[in-house]
């Protein structure tokens, strides 16, 4: 509904960023093209977060732009100097497709030099999930955001082993990530 926007505006900051890899988008599928995943992939340095089952990989040049979008001057006229640390939600909307076990984890196995194999398959969950950071839990908002784009389509089920991307579903359609 028009308008919706500048509305929440008045509460809170909102900063939209449509594409964040053009070369996937224009090749339907999420990753670049060395075989990295732009929207999974804002970690600067490639720091390894103990207790996670994945650890992003190193930022890639699509999501270096935007990290340094976000903290570029025309940000910090919007959210002043501390923009950076001023950001209480980020919210990453793309698809997984099939492909990206049929093609991706086969290029990203091939670049890293492990043999792939059909065993090899992941489950793609198949609807709307959330990823929580698991040190900051929020549940209430985390169930309204489930409530209200359940109006909208479905919520990704629980795995054959009752996870999400191999993380504990922490509520409906919520895993935690720490």
């Amino acid at each position: 509904e028009s308008g919706k926007a500048e509305y929440y505006s008045k509460y809170f900051n909102i900063f939209v960023a449509p594409c964040i890899s053009p070369w996937g988008y224009e090749r339907v599928q999420r990753w670049n093209a060395n075989a990295v995943d732009p929207n999974r992939s804002f970690n600067p340095d490639g720091e390894i977060v103990e207790g996670r089952s994945f650890n992003p990989e190193a930022a890639t040049e699509e999501s270096t732009a935007l990290i340094q979008c976000l903290k570029g001057d025309d940000m910090k006229q919007v959210m002043g100097d501390n923009s950076m640390d001023n950001w209480i939600c980020h919210i990453d909307l793309h698809e997984t497709t099939d492909t990206d076990e049929t093609e991706f984890r086969p290029a990203k196995d091939a670049r890293d030099g492990i043999v792939w194999t059909e065993e090899s398959k992941g489950e793609i969950p198949d609807g709307f999930y959330l990823v929580q950071d698991s040190t900051s839990p929020k549940s209430g908002w985390f169930a309204a955001m489930i409530d209200s784009v359940k109006k909208v389509t479905h919520i990704a089920p629980a795995d054959s082993e009752g996870k999400l991307i191999g993380e504990e579903i922490s509520q409906e359609g919520v895993i935690g990530i720490p």
